[in-house]
């Protein structure tokens, strides 16, 4: 049903490739998380064989509830329970770094999404480096901030997107009932998109800036 909604709806409905106006795994994960939340979780016999997983509180859902049972090295290396994507950093990274030496992705929507969440949560009094260790920071900063249709153009605006992004998943997490909020940051901000390419596009030598209309 999520690969439906991001092909047919996200992507198809809007022109197809290219013209999609939010990432469609984005908004398939947030389509599935507001209508079916439960089955997100549940793990139900398949055929009469249970599937070989368990449910449970994930590391920032027990940071949020004031409790942090693993070290920055299982965080790393993915030594705990979690949803694919979202368990080991270090191979998330190592894959991110392939994809910039090969030029397919930059890293200037990524730093200051990552930035951005340990600073405002630092100050909030929150382990910066749990926070940016767990959930799906590091999927979300590395292979979804990066998408060439649904973000920035330009340098500058891809800072701006990454630092509002990283804005709303700190802001969610903090204050909201639910523990993350990558997914929905990235969501929001790629219905800015086109403003910030707007304004943040270069002019020509010359050139005169348009008033919005």
């Amino acid at each position: 049903l999520g690969t439906v909604f991001a092909i047919a709806v996200v992507k198809m409905l809007f022109g197809g490739i290219g013209c999609n106006f939010a990432n469609p795994a984005v908004a398939a994960r947030v389509f599935i998380m507001l209508a079916m939340p439960i089955a997100l979780g549940a793990y139900p016999d398949i055929m009469g064989r249970p599937l070989d997983a368990i449910t449970g509180a994930t590391p920032l859902a027990m940071n949020a509830a004031g409790d942090a049972p693993y070290s920055y090295m299982d965080m790393m290396f993915g030594l705990h329970a979690g949803a694919l994507g979202e368990t080991c950093i270090i191979t998330l990274l190592a894959g991110y770094v392939f994809l910039l030496v090969m030029r397919v992705v930059d890293a200037w929507a990524t730093v200051p999404f990552i930035a951005t969440v340990a600073v405002i949560t630092g100050f909030a009094g929150q382990d910066a480096i749990y926070q940016v260790l767990s959930g799906g920071l590091a999927l979300g900063a590395f292979y979804m901030a990066t998408d060439y249709t649904t973000t920035p153009m330009t340098p500058k605006g891809k800072i701006i997107f990454g630092i509002g992004c990283g804005v709303i998943t700190a802001l969610v997490r903090l204050f909201a009932a639910a523990p993350e909020g990558v997914a929905f940051s990235i969501l929001f901000m790629n219905m800015f998109t086109p403003l910030i390419d707007r304004y943040t596009r270069p002019q020509p030598a010359g050139g005169v800036k348009h008033a919005l209309v």
